[in-house]
């Protein structure tokens, strides 16, 4: 029997060797990381067929800043607005359709997962171009 007020003894579960700390497993990156490993054999298996894809998505990445630029100087936005503008219309997180995709029948869910994961990693190298080009092409007035 314990005394009143007396603490009880705290039990400590021991986490595995390897395991990651939960504050990391709900961190952002960490899911899109893993979420993108997951289906990067995908990728790799169905290249061949997602090779016609890459210009689709090539052509998205260099129209959809043009047509930010331009939808801000309709609206009279100013430097600051228009490149987060330009930057939000060529960037979308494609991974939000995902889990559509891995809903989809057996038979095309992972074509679909392969197309999603491909056009994400375009998308990334897109935004590594955007960091620098972007506010080297839309300069302060």
């Amino acid at each position: 029997m314990r005394r009143a007020g007396a603490k009880s003894p705290t039990v400590r579960a021991e986490r595995p060797e390897g395991a990651l700390a939960p504050s990391t497993l709900t961190s952002p990156v960490w899911t899109r990381r893993k979420t993108i490993q997951a289906q990067i054999g995908a990728v790799t298996a169905q290249f061949e067929v997602l090779m016609p894809l890459l210009p689709v998505y090539g052509a998205f990445l260099l129209l959809a800043p043009v047509l930010g630029f331009f939808s801000a100087r309709l609206f009279g936005l100013n430097t600051t607005a228009t490149r987060a503008v330009v930057f939000s219309a060529a960037t979308r997180n494609s991974l939000v359709v995902l889990p559509l995709a891995l809903a989809l029948p057996e038979s095309i869910r992972g074509l679909a997962a392969a197309a999603v994961i491909c056009q994400t990693l375009m998308e990334l190298i897109g935004e590594l171009v955007y960091l620098k080009a972007i506010p080297a092409l839309i300069k302060g007035r």
